[in-house]
């Protein structure tokens, strides 16, 4: 646990501020505490925002594009058809590196009531700095990093759907 929130912290993730810095425009959420059990024995513990309560008033920021059957279909396709190479990637805790430049979506800032076992004073909250998991806008706020980022280095994305982007990596379409 105490791993989890020095990483949060250290990464620009979170901040510890005192609860006297949360005003009526902001979003006060319950937070949890997720422990998985890994198959060496020990815990992996994970911070989660209930963004359940979070208020949204964008609903377009409240979702991501996603590629459905027929998208990876086409996509399959043309790439068999034109001798492209198709890949995809994991990114280890995708949420967690949003850009701070899409973080604050609606300009309406996001603490976070610590669960019990963080060992912070009972007077303090958490502000996000970043997007974590478990936030409404999560998803949009690590799609606009992501396909920024891809756009940098030359990606283009798709007439039909943002989230299917093409580009040439070392000359390869």
């Amino acid at each position: 646990i105490d791993k989890e929130m020095a990483a949060m912290i250290e990464e620009g993730v979170l901040a510890i501020k005192p609860a006297s810095e949360v005003t009526a425009d902001d979003d006060l959420l319950p937070a949890l505490l997720l422990l998985h059990n890994k198959k060496d024995g020990t815990y992996k513990a994970r911070l989660v925002a209930c963004g359940n309560f979070q208020r949204v008033t964008e609903q377009s920021y409240a979702h991501a594009t996603v590629a459905g059957a027929e998208d990876w279909l086409s996509l399959i396709v043309l790439a068999v058809r034109l001798n492209w190479s198709v890949a995809s990637i994991g990114i280890s805790k995708a949420f967690l590196q949003t850009s701070e430049e899409y973080s604050n979506i609606g300009n309406r800032r996001t603490f976070l009531r610590p669960p019990k076992g963080l060992g912070l004073q009972w007077d303090s909250v958490l502000l996000v700095l970043k997007s974590i998991y478990g936030l409404r806008t999560a998803q949009s706020q690590w799609q606009l990093t992501l396909i920024a980022a891809l756009k940098e280095h030359g990606f283009t994305s798709s007439a039909y759907t943002e989230c299917i982007m093409t580009g040439y990596v070392d000359g390869v379409p």
